[in-house]
């Protein structure tokens, strides 16, 4: 069936999710940069990768600075991921051939390993350096290094072996030092990311304290339950479905008829939930065509993340790119901008006002109907973010919104008496 007509929609952040020890954003950015590897073997490759994370936030944290806001608040990281992101295809962006140079930090992180680079400079030495090993006289070293020589040595006008030996070692050495590098690190660093993402954010719902550790979401689902409400969450986390599940309460997401035939579909008895940037819990599958679907198409596998291991979560991850036609994240998008639509009051709970398309969303429902209501959990900090707020004309929605100043735990324990 269709989602439900609520006349509440909750909308939840990061912040919403912290009580439930899963950090924030600008504090997975600084989980991330100190990762450290299960492999022993990788510990080379991971050393490399970590210090390019490192390179990157510590470029972020210059630009903060640079506009006058805090650069040591932390980075937060989706933005870790988009510059990520954004250097792995930098020889493919527009502005590119109007770039003369990057960063040289990139090319030395992006170069082969030392040990290639260090044997082909050991070979020219021996080369320059040791011209007897190769059939060379002592001054053709002296040549090479600009201190005088026998005259009669090279009167012939050319030197004995210049253009085999001596010069396949000295290019071989500048094309392994000075070659054009690849975003092989960079791509790769992405991958890296949305693993750590899963490893940061899921909770194993074998684990003893699983259920614990989400009781104060409790009384949102029960809330949920009898009034008919929906929830639409930004986060890659299974808060929701643990709660849910503890309470014997069924929240359906509409992926698991989305896989079926592509649309969107809820259960009836359910509290519907928009993953809107994804779930760890997610995979996306590639199926080959049938004669019912002649078309290649895509489904979404659901699973426990920490038994599949060998493939990536299905998530909107970074700043860009949040709007892709890949998966079932448009669709969500649009059920939820159809829902919000039809309810009457938004409660936003930790959520930063940092993504465009789901504050244009937010803009056009506030005034789409003069008694609709905001309601901020835990916002005042964020209305800086608030554009239609911190406007000029800001004081035309002060009866629309609502700051409650408590956090999420807090406003969720008040749902019982509502």
């Amino acid at each position: 069936m269709r989602a439900k007509n609520a006349k509440t929609i909750f909308l939840l952040g990061a912040g919403a999710s912290k009580d439930s020890n899963i950090p924030l954003s600008s504090e997975m950015g600084r989980e991330m940069v100190n990762f450290e590897s299960s492999e022993d073997l990788l510990d080379a490759y991971q050393d490399r990768q970590r210090r390019a994370l490192r390179f990157i936030a510590g470029g972020l944290a210059f630009k903060a600075g640079m506009e006058n806001y805090d650069p040591f608040y932390g980075v937060d990281v989706e933005a870790l991921f988009n510059a990520a992101d954004h250097l792995a295809r930098r020889t493919s962006l527009e502005v590119s051939p109007f770039i003369s140079a990057w960063h040289p930090a990139i090319k030395e992180l992006e170069c082969p390993a030392d040990y290639q680079a260090g044997e082909k400079i050991r070979q020219l030495a021996r080369h320059i350096f040791e011209p007897e090993s190769v059939g060379y006289s002592k001054d053709f070293s002296n040549l090479l290094l600009g201190l005088p020589v026998d005259a009669g040595e090279f009167s012939g006008g050319s030197i004995p072996g210049f253009h085999s030996s001596f010069y396949t070692a000295f290019a071989s050495a500048v094309k392994t030092i000075t070659g054009q590098t690849s975003s092989v690190l960079f791509e790769e660093l992405k991958f890296t990311m949305i693993g750590l993402l899963q490893e940061i954010v899921w909770i194993d719902p074998r684990a003893s304290d699983s259920f614990s550790r989400v009781d104060y979401i409790k009384p949102l689902i029960s809330f949920c339950k009898n009034n008919e409400a929906s929830i639409a969450t930004l986060n890659y986390d299974n808060t929701l479905e643990l709660a849910s599940e503890a309470l014997s309460i069924e929240i359906d997401s509409g992926i698991k008829e989305w896989s079926k035939n592509g649309e969107l579909s809820y259960s009836e008895s359910s509290i519907n939930l928009f993953k809107l940037h994804g779930s760890v819990d997610w995979r996306l599958v590639e199926e080959t065509p049938t004669a019912k679907n002649p078309i290649p198409f895509q489904r979404i596998k659901i699973g426990n993340p920490s038994n599949d291991e060998n493939s990536l979560p299905a998530v909107i991850f970074g700043q860009a790119n949040k709007l892709t036609t890949e998966g079932p994240f448009l669709s969500i998008l649009i059920k939820f901008k159809e829902a919000l639509h039809a309810a009457e009051e938004l409660v936003v709970v930790g959520y930063s006002f940092r993504d465009k398309h789901i504050n244009q969303i937010l803009s056009e429902w506030l005034n789409g109907n003069e008694n609709r209501l905001m309601r901020i959990v835990n916002g005042k900090w964020h209305l800086y973010n608030l554009p239609f707020y911190t406007s000029e004309y800001g004081h035309l929605l002060r009866s629309r919104i609502k700051i409650e100043k408590l956090q999420a735990n807090e406003f969720y324990a008040q749902l019982e008496n509502r």
